[in-house]
């Protein structure tokens, strides 16, 4: 992701994931995405205590599990760099003791 992205991960989010480009190819995909999203939200063992919900939010196990089913994890990507994009793409919320799932867990817009 960059040294950048820990900086200002809300520039490097808006010059790298929010143009058009970006979104014509999320369009093309997002019926194989969401199924792909459904499929892992709730997937494991336990999963609600991680914030996740079956067809709602994916938790961090479950995100890792399914990047490492796609074989994205490579010398340049790692779990670390993974752990970067879960954190940065969960939701912020006012009252984080209330609606601590969303902190933890994606939905599919964060996703």
């Amino acid at each position: 992701l960059g040294p950048e992205i820990v900086l200002d991960f809300d520039s490097w989010r808006v010059r790298r994931l929010y143009n058009t480009n970006v979104c014509a190819l999320f369009g093309e995909h997002q019926d194989m995405l969401k199924s792909w999203f459904r499929e892992l939200s709730g997937s494991a063992v336990r999963s609600e205590r991680w914030g996740a919900q079956e067809g709602k939010r994916v938790a961090f196990q479950e995100w890792n599990k399914g990047l490492r089913h796609l074989g994205l994890f490579t010398a340049n990507f790692t779990v670390r760099e993974s752990t970067f994009a879960f954190a940065l793409s969960t939701t912020n919320v006012v009252d984080w003791i209330k609606d601590w799932e969303v902190v933890v867990a994606l939905t599919f817009e964060d996703f």
